[in-house]
């Protein structure tokens, strides 16, 4: 947590660190353009097969989720969800964003979270009316989270190197753990 602190940047971070976590973004990006991916193949990407999805239809072929499905999903993604926000939104801590755009991709990713894992039990409880409410934040929580990814990658390996006595510059080239004068 002290690189964090230390106003380091991640594009001044060791090779291996920048390698591992480059790795943990990718594999993060392809969980979540495959989660979206999921959306639009059961729901159509559209406000009648969301309503479907969740409420049944009159085809016979969709069944109404019942609460321990709708349970058991949220179970697995309130884990989940924000343990990777957590490690997202740190990464994005160590970029040369402002500390204004830090702190609202920050809310937006964890509101975008909440209504997401929500409104399956708000088009479930309240009806078809509330199938935009799904389509809207799964957008915003999946572009959310795509666009963290990117800003990450970039300032990883492609943003400009800091100048030199640049803030996270100077502490990278001393380490983490300066050496005492005697």
């Amino acid at each position: 947590m002290k690189v964090f602190a230390a106003g380091r940047w991640l594009r001044t971070s060791s090779a291996s660190l920048r390698a591992t976590l480059t790795g943990f973004v990718l594999f993060i990006l392809v969980g979540y353009v495959s989660n979206f991916a999921i959306l639009v193949w059961k729901t159509g990407f559209t406000t009648a097969g969301v309503a479907a999805y969740y409420l049944g239809d009159d085809s016979g072929l969709r069944f109404p989720k019942e609460m321990h499905e709708l349970l058991e999903n949220l179970h697995f993604h309130i884990y989940i969800v924000p343990v990777v926000l957590l490690v997202l939104t740190h990464l994005l801590f160590m970029t040369r964003w402002s500390e204004r755009a830090k702190v609202a991709a920050t809310v937006l990713a964890y509101a975008a979270a909440a209504l997401d894992l929500g409104a399956p039990w708000i088009v479930w409880s309240g009806g078809a009316a509330f199938a935009p409410i799904k389509l809207f934040s799964s957008a915003v929580y999946h572009a959310t989270l795509v666009g963290l990814a990117l800003v990450i990658l970039w300032e990883t390996w492609l943003a400009p190197l800091p100048a030199a006595g640049a803030p996270g510059e100077q502490e990278h080239r001393r380490g983490p753990h300066p050496q005492k004068s005697a």
